[in-house]
């Protein structure tokens, strides 16, 4: 009983060391090259004089986005804090829980990602970023049995987001995104390894459908991520996975990931 016990231990450490690792890893920042070349500058320029013109929620949103995205969390942060203070606006409060998160101040995510959630009850971009928050608190929580507890409540979320409302453009494919890197980190047992990988390939080839819109970066700086994700995880598929870490080096050279 005692090796029964001390097995089933030693396996919800080592969940948690996976979302511990998720957590705390940096993202992807676009090198000076890939900024230049997506014109990321322009694209950030006109989305603050969007918010600035027409006060929309929308473009106010989408250009937190932006500036996350840069990895300027702090500027995204203050950006994103009218919404917040309005208290309505699901998306917004469902981005900010997020970006705490990700910022490590998991009390201000737990109390934007629960209003997020009663503000916006079937969103799908509302329910992966409360699942984002939850996995945080997986990989930073001490207790081994509250951290296996958050990383149920995830996949919960995760599963539950297939029946919610997608969105459209980058909010779909953020969606996707973030989805499929979340279903990776879950236990094998949990067998939902190849729903991560079917999101992630879909974000891979349908980028594309940025490339002639304002949104280019966006596009590119997801399709980036889900590529080097995908790699990492086909390492069995060899030439798949060389395919996929030359398009993230044709995307960025300079990719520190």
């Amino acid at each position: 009983r005692h090796d029964a016990m001390a097995k089933t231990m030693q396996r919800l450490v080592g969940i948690g060391d996976s979302f511990q690792h998720f957590a705390t890893s940096g993202q992807h920042v676009p090198s000076t090259a890939f900024s230049t070349r997506f014109m990321l500058s322009d694209q950030l320029a006109t989305l603050l004089e969007q918010v600035q013109n027409e006060a929309s929620d929308t473009a106010r949103l989408h250009a937190a986005r932006m500036l996350l995205y840069l990895g300027r969390h702090k500027d995204s942060l203050k950006l994103i804090q009218p919404l917040v203070d309005q208290g309505i606006n699901g998306k917004a409060l469902a981005f900010h829980g997020a970006l705490c998160a990700a910022m490590g101040d998991m009390g201000n995510a737990w109390e934007s990602s629960g209003i997020a959630i009663q503000a916006a009850p079937n969103s799908a971009f509302v329910m992966i970023c409360n699942a984002f928050v939850r996995a945080c608190q997986a990989g930073n929580e001490e207790d081994v049995l509250t951290a296996a507890n958050a990383v149920g409540e995830t996949l919960l979320l995760l599963e539950q987001s297939h029946e919610a409302t997608l969105g459209t453009g980058v909010e779909r494919l953020e969606v996707l995104l973030l989805r499929g890197r979340l279903y990776l980190l879950m236990p094998k047992a949990f067998k939902v390894r190849d729903r991560g990988i079917a999101d992630l390939e879909t974000v891979n080839s349908e980028c594309h459908t940025l490339t002639e819109t304002p949104d280019s970066g966006f596009g590119a700086i997801m399709q980036l991520r889900a590529a080097f994700d995908l790699a990492s995880v086909l390492t069995h598929q060899t030439p798949r996975a060389i395919e996929l870490y030359r398009q993230v080096i044709l995307i960025d050279p300079s990719c520190k990931l």
